[in-house]
Protein backbone atom coordinates (compact mmCIF):
# COMPACT_ATOMS: atom_id res chain seq x y z
CA UNK A 1 0.00 0.00 0.00
CA UNK A 2 1.10 3.77 -1.28
CA UNK A 3 0.70 6.05 1.57
CA UNK A 4 1.40 10.05 1.37
CA UNK A 5 2.91 11.50 3.67
CA UNK A 6 1.79 15.16 5.26
CA UNK A 7 3.98 17.05 8.20
CA UNK A 8 2.75 19.18 9.87
CA UNK A 9 5.07 21.59 11.75
CA UNK A 10 3.86 23.24 14.94
CA UNK A 11 5.98 26.38 16.72
CA UNK A 12 6.12 24.02 19.46
CA UNK A 13 8.67 22.30 17.70
CA UNK A 14 6.30 18.82 16.96
CA UNK A 15 5.76 17.17 13.76
CA UNK A 16 2.87 14.98 13.11
CA UNK A 17 3.19 12.68 10.08
CA UNK A 18 0.08 11.47 8.94
CA UNK A 19 -0.94 9.40 6.15
CA UNK A 20 -3.58 10.60 3.16
CA UNK A 21 -6.49 9.84 5.20
CA UNK A 22 -5.07 11.85 8.68
CA UNK A 23 -4.41 9.10 10.19
CA UNK A 24 -1.26 9.76 12.78
CA UNK A 25 1.41 7.03 11.99
CA UNK A 26 4.22 8.92 13.50
CA UNK A 27 4.73 11.84 15.77
CA UNK A 28 8.43 13.46 16.35
CA UNK A 29 9.49 16.49 18.70
CA UNK A 30 12.71 18.45 19.11
CA UNK A 31 14.92 15.45 20.47
CA UNK A 32 14.32 13.31 17.58
CA UNK A 33 16.69 13.19 14.41
CA UNK A 34 14.81 14.67 11.29
CA UNK A 35 18.48 13.57 9.34
CA UNK A 36 17.33 12.37 5.79
CA UNK A 37 13.41 13.39 5.97
CA UNK A 38 12.58 14.48 2.62
CA UNK A 39 10.38 17.87 2.63
CA UNK A 40 8.44 18.88 -0.48
CA UNK A 41 6.46 21.19 -1.34
CA UNK A 42 5.43 22.28 1.92
CA UNK A 43 4.32 25.31 3.58
CA UNK A 44 7.07 25.67 6.51
CA UNK A 45 6.16 29.90 7.09
CA UNK A 46 7.68 30.51 10.51
CA UNK A 47 7.94 27.20 11.68
CA UNK A 48 11.07 26.34 14.52
CA UNK A 49 13.50 24.33 13.79
CA UNK A 50 15.93 25.53 15.49
CA UNK A 51 18.68 23.24 16.48
CA UNK A 52 16.98 20.36 14.62
CA UNK A 53 19.02 17.70 13.16
CA UNK A 54 18.14 17.96 9.55
CA UNK A 55 21.46 16.37 8.11
CA UNK A 56 21.33 15.21 4.22
CA UNK A 57 17.43 16.49 4.17
CA UNK A 58 15.63 17.13 1.28
CA UNK A 59 13.79 20.76 1.71
CA UNK A 60 12.36 21.19 -1.85
CA UNK A 61 10.28 23.61 -3.33
CA UNK A 62 8.96 24.32 0.38
CA UNK A 63 8.40 28.07 1.91
CA UNK A 64 10.40 28.43 4.82
CA UNK A 65 10.15 32.23 5.04
CA UNK A 66 10.36 33.35 8.64
CA UNK A 67 11.31 29.98 9.65
CA UNK A 68 13.78 29.54 12.41
CA UNK A 69 16.87 27.34 12.04
CA UNK A 70 19.17 28.78 14.21
CA UNK A 71 21.99 25.96 15.52
CA UNK A 72 20.25 23.35 12.51
CA UNK A 73 22.24 20.95 11.20
CA UNK A 74 21.20 20.98 7.61
CA UNK A 75 25.31 19.60 6.71
CA UNK A 76 25.29 17.45 3.70
CA UNK A 77 21.50 18.48 3.01
CA UNK A 78 19.59 19.80 -0.63
CA UNK A 79 17.75 23.02 -0.72
CA UNK A 80 16.02 23.21 -3.91
CA UNK A 81 13.74 26.14 -5.13
CA UNK A 82 12.68 27.25 -1.66
CA UNK A 83 11.99 30.80 -0.36
CA UNK A 84 13.81 32.16 2.49
CA UNK A 85 13.00 35.38 2.70
CA UNK A 86 13.48 36.27 6.47
CA UNK A 87 14.22 32.41 7.71
CA UNK A 88 16.67 32.59 10.43
CA UNK A 89 20.29 30.02 9.71
CA UNK A 90 22.01 31.97 12.15
CA UNK A 91 24.72 29.08 13.99
CA UNK A 92 23.54 26.58 11.36
CA UNK A 93 25.57 24.28 9.96
CA UNK A 94 24.82 24.18 5.86
CA UNK A 95 28.70 22.80 4.82
CA UNK A 96 28.63 20.61 2.23
CA UNK A 97 24.78 21.05 1.17
CA UNK A 98 23.69 21.03 -2.20
CA UNK A 99 21.76 24.69 -2.10
CA UNK A 100 20.66 25.60 -5.79
CA UNK A 101 20.97 28.34 -7.46
CA UNK A 102 17.11 29.89 -7.06
CA UNK A 103 17.14 29.88 -3.45
CA UNK A 104 19.48 32.65 -2.11
CA UNK A 105 20.60 32.11 1.49
CA UNK A 106 23.25 35.11 1.20
CA UNK A 107 20.78 37.54 0.42
CA UNK A 108 17.51 37.02 1.40
CA UNK A 109 17.29 34.83 4.96
CA UNK A 110 19.09 35.71 8.36
CA UNK A 111 23.13 34.81 8.73
CA UNK A 112 25.38 35.43 11.07
CA UNK A 113 29.00 34.76 11.19
CA UNK A 114 28.50 31.47 12.95
CA UNK A 115 26.76 30.16 9.52
CA UNK A 116 28.19 27.73 7.93
CA UNK A 117 27.70 27.70 4.19
CA UNK A 118 28.74 26.39 1.18
CA UNK A 119 31.17 28.20 -0.34
CA UNK A 120 29.30 29.40 -3.29
CA UNK A 121 26.69 30.70 -1.32
CA UNK A 122 28.80 32.57 1.30
CA UNK A 123 28.07 36.32 1.39
CA UNK A 124 30.92 39.04 0.45
CA UNK A 125 31.70 39.61 4.26
CA UNK A 126 32.39 36.56 4.96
Amino acid sequence: MVYSIFFRIFAVEMIEIRNIHGQLLHRLDGADSLACVYLDSLDLRGASLAGADLSEAYLGFCDLSGADFRGADLSSARIEGCVVSGTDFSGADLSGADIDSTTDIATDAVTDDETLLPSAHRPAYM
